[in-house]
């Protein structure tokens, strides 16, 4: 209790000394096609002026910078910032506009003719209040204020929450037989060491090379780790930090499954149970030191769960207040880690109001039901904003996916609960009896509660239905599934005790036994992850790596992210410098090193051998599967112009991918075989298992086998 209440304390304490928090306006991911239209009538590729070229449109987290070029090779550039961020006299509705410095007149009319169409389009709601993480510029190391680090702090809310699990544990063990005293801290202890032992670090989410969960993004743009790696001269790499964040909560699940289970059941006994159970998952094992969010999100809601009911159920009152206090900011997050977690609203209103009806005055119950369904609001607004197009999609044809359930219900490739190798049979047959018992002995409420909430996720999770994702996927059955089996555990222990034994002891030898099922990494996209990792050694700072990302966006380039650190001289260890397959009809021509790109007739020339061309080459226009960086430039041209002599390309599962099936290899990866000079740095061979569909999209099914290879450009620049 006087954890819980000295926690308050300095909750409050804290976010009343944290100043005002404006969120950075960004661009974000995706936004392309909205970028574009701010020009308009004038296109990517057309001319603005007679000669002038719109070329490039570069777009960065808080700018744009719009280029054109002239007939002579001359740059007129101008900046797009928001209103706030920079002083100018010209500004649109939504942006303040910095001209490039420029002499000619005619250069400076096309950064007219641009800016007046910027302001023509210009609505005034471009810009959106999200702060996703500043990769190319320093982060701030600033001494952050008390108030700050606790309200904004990714560390310090990690370590908060680790305080509030600690705090819920101990007060469940109180009133607990001294066997379960025992068991709680060894299940925790035990769990720790199997996922050291088994689970190795991997991707298993998807767009992983993109996406920044939440959990482990706040960590890494912590100034409190920020100072802290500064101040012992350590360099972290973001991949390697995400995999260490994904272990803490890994973890912490047996601790809060236990006082989660404790009371909601009712019983320390069942609670030992699921604690012991959850740390010897296979399922939950797996996805331990993953870089997703699909275990932190288990442990947020299982959190949000024990301290609702201490709410409610709590005789204590200073602890009943401090669980209040606490469970709006383990709510937020909980149902923003991924956008199917706002089904949880419905589930924690349905805990508050009638699971245990007759243990809590109506008036705190009203009150919890309350800040699960406020605070979910406020998460249904934040998730339209961000993700409203997929929630549209889903919501919009539910007959499309309610026609999978019963094929997925029956398929034991994409039924979870059906594959013995990460769901143990022994815990099915618990379950079963778990609601047996609870419906034999009069709690239906919670026996349909339990069965409810298996079955919302199930379906819901019937939306995309592919047999590689299901694993991550139906993570979110193993809590109501372990919840019902430890009903069955208590029932089965009442009535024969050689029974649990054996069911126990089926539990203990079941990660041992689905070791090669939780250890099974001979996916692609782990492969490539595996061998970029290595390939991170190879390349000195400060090198510039070119690499085609195909169908995907910059933010997806491999060497972007390897690269991505905290502490060292700076947030990125490489320039990363992404082609898009938008850039790819360039890459088709046989470049030579003598080739230069301000030669007219030269770029003729290149232009007419490429086919698709009609004399000239025009950029395609941005879309959702362009380039972030969108230009005119194909790979074999950006390697050879790439500045300074340390230069490596990396030709990764894109190549493959990234392509028409027809064709062997991506022609952008195809034609850096006609440039003199790159020397191969690393290469490795592999069958192509595919994990997620979207990396090799483009490969022949019959492709026995796909390469990775980084070499490095010997030489200057030409």
């Amino acid at each position: 209790m006087w954890l819980a209440l000295g926690l308050l304390t300095w909750l409050i304490a804290t976010i009343v000394a944290a100043p005002a928090w404006a969120d950075e306006p960004v661009i974000e991911e995706g936004r392309e096609r909205d970028v574009l239209a701010l020009f308009a009538p004038y296109e990517l590729g057309g001319e603005v002026l007679p000669g002038w070229i719109l070329s490039e449109v570069q777009i960065e987290p808080t700018r744009v910078i719009v280029a054109a070029l002239g007939p002579r090779a001359e740059r007129s550039e101008i900046v797009l910032v928001h209103e706030d961020a920079a002083e100018s006299e010209e500004v649109t509705a939504s942006f303040a506009v910095l001209r490039s410095p420029i002499d000619n007149e005619v250069a400076r009319h096309v950064q007219t003719r641009l800016i007046e169409a910027v302001r023509r389009n210009d609505g005034g709601r471009f810009w959106r209040a999200i702060r996703p993480l500043p990769i190319d510029r320093p982060i701030s190391r600033g001494p952050p204020r008390l108030g700050v680090w606790l309200a904004f702090d990714g560390l310090v809310l990690l370590v908060g929450l680790v305080l509030v699990v600690v705090a819920l544990t101990v007060r469940a063990l109180r009133s607990a037989p001294s066997w379960v005293k025992l068991a709680v801290p060894s299940a925790f202890l035990a769990g720790l060491a199997l996922r050291l032992a088994l689970a190795q670090p991997a991707l298993l989410g998807a767009w992983p090379w993109s996406r920044m969960g939440p959990h482990a993004r706040s960590v890494f743009e912590s100034a409190l780790a920020a100072a802290f790696v500064e101040r012992f001269g350590l360099s972290v790499p973001y991949t390697d930090l995400s995999f260490s964040i994904g272990l803490v909560y890994a973890g912490l699940m047996p601790l809060v499954l236990f006082a989660h289970a404790t009371q909601v059941l009712r019983d320390p006994r069942a609670g030992a149970f699921a604690s012991i159970a959850v740390a010897l998952s296979p399922h939950h094992i797996r996805f331990s030191r993953c870089e997703d969010a699909f275990v932190p999100s288990l442990v947020l809601t299982s959190t949000a769960f024990a301290l609702l009911h201490t709410f409610l159920r709590d005789r204590a009152r200073p602890m009943r207040i401090a669980a209040a206090a606490v469970l709006p900011l383990v709510l937020w997050p909980a149902y923003l880690l991924r956008p199917l977690n706002i089904l949880f609203v419905g589930i924690f209103v349905w805990a508050a109001v009638a699971l245990h009806p007759t243990e809590a005055p109506r008036a705190r119950r009203a009150i919890g039901a309350a800040i699960a369904a406020l605070v979910g609001v406020g998460a249904w607004f934040e998730l339209q904003r961000d993700h409203g197009e997929q929630l549209a999609d889903a919501g919009g044809a539910p007959w499309v996916w309610l026609s999978r359930v019963p094929g997925t219900l029956l398929d034991p490739e994409l039924n979870v609960l059906l594959q013995p190798g990460l769901t143990p049979p022994v815990l099915l047959v618990l379950a079963g009896i778990g609601v047996w018992s609870l419906v034999h002995r009069g709690e239906r409420r919670l026996a349909r509660f339990l069965a409810a909430w298996l079955a919302v996720f199930f379906v819901a999770h019937c939306y995309v239905v592919d047999a590689p994702m299901m694993p991550r996927y139906h993570l979110h059955l193993l809590v109501p599934l372990l919840l019902a089996a430890a009903v069955g555990a208590t029932e089965a222990a009442r009535r024969s005790r050689p029974a649990i034994m054996l069911a126990v002891g089926g539990l203990f030898v079941t990660p041992l036994l689905a070791r090669h099922v939780v250890g099974d990494l001979s996916y692609a996209d782990q492969r490539e992850h595996t061998f970029v990792s290595r390939a991170r050694d190879l390349v000195p700072e400060g090198c510039t790596v070119v690499e085609y990302v195909g169908d995907e966006g910059s933010a997806d380039a491999r060497f972007a992210r390897i690269g991505l650190r905290l502490g060292g001289p700076s947030p990125q260890r490489f320039v990363s410098r992404a082609v898009g397959r938008s850039e790819g009809p360039a890459a088709l021509v046989p470049w030579k090193r003598s080739f230069h790109a301000n030669n007219n007739e030269s770029t003729q020339e290149q232009a007419a051998a490429s086919p698709g061309n009609s004399g000239r080459l025009r950029p395609v226009r941005g879309g959702p599967n362009s380039s972030r960086s969108v230009g005119s430039r194909g790979l074999a041209e950006a390697v050879l112009s790439a500045p300074g002599e340390c230069v490596f390309v990396y030709e990764g599962l894109a190549c493959w991918g990234g392509k028409e099936r027809s064709e062997p290899y991506a022609p952008a990866c195809a034609a850096l075989g006609s440039i003199e000079g790159l020397d191969l740095a690393a290469e490795e061979t592999f069958a192509p298992k595919t994990y997620e569909r979207r990396v090799l999209r483009g490969l022949d099914p019959a492709a026995g086998a796909v390469t990775l290879r980084l070499r490095k450009r010997s030489g200057p620049p030409r």
